[in-house]
């Protein structure tokens, strides 16, 4: 008898398990689906390990954070065959090193997911020229409503078919290494932004338009907050900046600038920038010297493209709101040096400006920023340093 009562306290001690064993079950599915959503894709999957009941509850649950990287070699067709088990909508989507060969296919299976973040970054061609950039054709069958983030690397993009509603929902938009194969290549990048009117942050480095389209195009959005360019005149067109109304950051690879452009509507488009990072303004520089307004020298030759800088600087306000300047990759030449020194003549709000030279520099750090330093400021809390290799030099 005594037995039996400490058998029956005991079984009374033993927890109570729910009948898929485990706690998650008990709670309502809207509760599971939102926990299971937070988890990376992958350990979603690892659920169906649980419990017979659990096997295949990953598949129903929307919103997941599929990442479809570090994937050996081999392993690219279970990746797609679990890609197509997901439920839509796929919160976001990334595809990094995939075979050029299977990346269309990918997004032609993740496009019928209603994807509201894709991110595609696919291996250099092992000719390292763009003809050889895979084609992603399937990235129009994307859901235009809901595709919001599309960030894109190593990569072809055709033309649109016909009726394609272009991706109107964007806020933020970056193309790496991306080539535009249809003849009218710059004219389908421009029409792209401005039928994003939410687009907040843009990033353009090394796009190439296979075949020229003639004439400039325009870079310009009315939500634009940041953005980044590193374009090169020879495979990216004659582009220059439209209306940026709200644009707060920008950082500006100046490569090889026509001597023509536009350099006055270049800063006016600048004009609202709180954070200014330019590199290589050295692509602005020949052999001649600018116009020396500091240190009372004389008017000397200026090369074209100096020249159309000097006045720009004189002439627009981009300067009126900028708190931060950091310039890499300068030789500090007298043009780099004047632009700086006008930065700190005129900016009232300014609050730093950093300095980065290269190998070759034409004056060592503790030059530049004695000169930096002697140089008149409108805002005299303004920080200065500058950079060479190890040693940093503050003004």
């Amino acid at each position: 008898m005594w037995r039996a009562t400490r058998s029956r306290k005991q079984q009374r001690r033993q927890p109570q398990t729910t009948p898929e064993g485990t706690l998650l079950s008990a709670l309502p599915k809207e509760i599971q689906d939102d926990v299971l959503a937070r988890l990376p894709a992958r350990d979603a999957v690892r659920t169906s390990l649980l419990s017979p009941a659990w096997r295949h509850r990953w598949e129903s649950v929307p919103n997941l954070d599929i990442d479809l990287s570090g994937i050996v070699r081999g392993s690219w067709d279970t990746a797609a065959a679990t890609l197509q088990r997901c439920a839509a909508p796929i919160r976001r989507l990334r595809i990094r090193g995939a075979p050029p060969g299977l990346a269309d296919g990918l997004l032609h299976v993740a496009a019928g997911k209603r994807p509201r973040s894709v991110s595609l970054d696919l291996p250099a061609a092992a000719s390292g020229v763009p003809p050889h950039h895979a084609a992603v054709p399937s990235l129009f069958a994307c859901d235009a409503d809901a595709l919001a983030e599309l960030r894109l690397g190593g990569c072809a993009l055709p033309a649109p078919p016909s009726g394609f509603a272009r991706f109107h929902a964007l806020n933020a938009l970056d193309l790496d290494r991306v080539v535009f194969t249809a003849e009218n290549g710059c004219v389908q990048l421009e029409a792209m932004l401005a039928a994003a009117p939410g687009l907040r942050d843009l990033r353009l480095k090394d796009i190439v338009f296979r075949v020229a389209g003639g004439g400039r195009w325009v870079i310009g959005g009315p939500s634009l907050r940041r953005l980044v360019l590193g374009l090169r005149l020879a495979g990216a067109g004659d582009w220059e900046l439209g209306a940026l109304p709200k644009l707060e950051c920008a950082h500006i690879f100046l490569y090889d600038l026509p001597s023509d452009r536009d350099y006055i509507q270049l800063f006016n488009a600048l004009s609202t920038v709180r954070e200014l990072k330019i590199s290589n303004l050295d692509s602005l520089t020949l052999d001649q010297e600018p116009i020396d307004y500091f240190r009372g020298g004389k008017i000397a030759e200026v090369d074209k493209v100096a020249g159309c800088l000097v006045t720009s600087l004189m002439c627009c306000s981009f300067l009126d709101n900028l708190e931060y300047l950091r310039m890499t990759s300068i030789s500090c030449s007298e043009n780099d040096m004047y632009f700086i020194k006008r930065v700190l003549h005129t900016a009232r709000n300014l609050q730093e400006v950093s300095v980065d030279m290269f190998q070759g520099s034409r004056k060592c750090a503790q030059e530049a920023s004695r000169e930096l330093k002697e140089s008149q400021r409108a805002s005299p809390q303004a920080r200065i340093s500058v950079k060479y290799r190890d040693s940093v030099c503050n003004a």
